[in-house]
């Protein structure tokens, strides 16, 4: 990439699915790379043909320095892909927590619904990931625990159920007695 690149390459240029070389990097935690493109003029916001971000990717992948760089060159924290999904419900996903602060201390929108009406909530309790779910809990998510819950549930994740489902938290789902 960098010969190219030193020769003239365009550091934007897609693939048949609209991938550019930014989004591999960034799904493989290479900062370095991602570093070398963006100063060459790569588009911190570019998009594929699904709408997925180099962002998106580095979230899904739990690359937390990679994703500070995106953020820092202006990538858009809130950026939906064709399905609604937004950065935060790729580190949901993914489960890292600390992809996931770093989101949510440059102002990711943790209320932020997909197409579905699924929230990262969601998708964190449907995957088991507790950390995260705490982490979303704690930035004041308002929307989706009645989804998380039962998607906790089906999951088989009843630490997590648990955890959702308390006296005082808004929620129409009752707990099981003892």
């Amino acid at each position: 990439v960098e010969a190219l690149t030193r020769r003239g390459a365009n550091p934007n240029i897609q693939d048949r699915t609209g991938m550019t070389p930014l989004r591999p990097a960034a799904s493989s935690g290479r900062s370095d790379m991602v570093r070398f493109l963006l100063d060459r003029g790569a588009d911190a916001n570019g998009r594929d043909k699904q709408g997925t971000t180099a962002l998106m990717a580095a979230a899904f992948g739990g690359h937390a320095e990679t994703g500070r760089l995106l953020i820092e060159r202006k990538a858009d924290v809130n950026a939906a892909d064709a399905n609604g999904r937004t950065p935060l419900m790729a580190t949901a996903l993914g489960g890292d927590a600390a992809m996931g602060q770093t989101l949510l201390t440059a102002k990711a929108d943790v209320n932020a619904e997909d197409k579905g009406g699924l929230t990262a909530l969601s998708y964190a309790a449907a995957n088991g990931h507790l950390a995260v779910v705490e982490l979303l809990l704690k930035a004041g998510l308002k929307k989706g625990l009645d989804t998380a819950v039962g998607f906790a549930g089906r999951g088989g994740y009843t630490v997590i159920g648990r955890g959702l489902v308390r006296p005082g938290r808004p929620t129409a789902v009752t707990p099981p007695r003892a």
